[in-house]
């Protein structure tokens, strides 16, 4: 842990008394049990959904025809990306850059034929993630 390595040196030079490094242990124990409360509160209200998929060629738009559009959700509130990432040659998600998240609604302008509602739209002027595998990890 490096916040005791950092009272075990700060005691060993002689910087500080014993009640001291007692007091500053307590508030950083303190400190981890709120930060795994507010994690636990957070997996509870917030479940991060998943969707995952493959690029083709009817992912780029009329509206937006630089963008690969991923559909997300087909109603609701405004989903909160937290990671969009390519799969690549081992299997691994890299993180990829995403312009925005918009609503399609069912305007075919905007939508990816046969689905409707809420897009990521990720920057690709070349068409270079035609056929790539992606996932999406959002919260709404």
């Amino acid at each position: 842990m490096r916040i005791g390595s950092f009272v075990v040196f700060f005691l060993l030079a002689g910087c500080a008394k014993q009640s001291d490094v007692d007091d500053l242990e307590s508030q950083v124990s303190s400190l981890q049990r709120t930060v795994l409360g507010l994690q636990r509160e957070l997996e509870e209200v917030a479940a991060i959904k998943v969707v995952e998929g493959t690029i083709l060629n009817r992912n780029y738009t009329d509206a937006n025809p630089q963008f690969a559009s991923i559909p997300l959700l087909s109603g609701g509130d405004q989903p909160i990306v937290v990671f969009f990432g390519i799969e690549n040659a081992i299997g691994f998600y890299t993180a990829e850059g995403f312009s925005s998240v918009i609503w399609g609604g069912s305007d075919p302008d905007f939508t990816v034929e046969g689905t409707s509602g809420w897009y990521l739209l990720a920057p690709d002027f070349s068409k270079r993630l035609v056929s790539s595998n992606y996932r999406v990890k959002f919260l709404q």
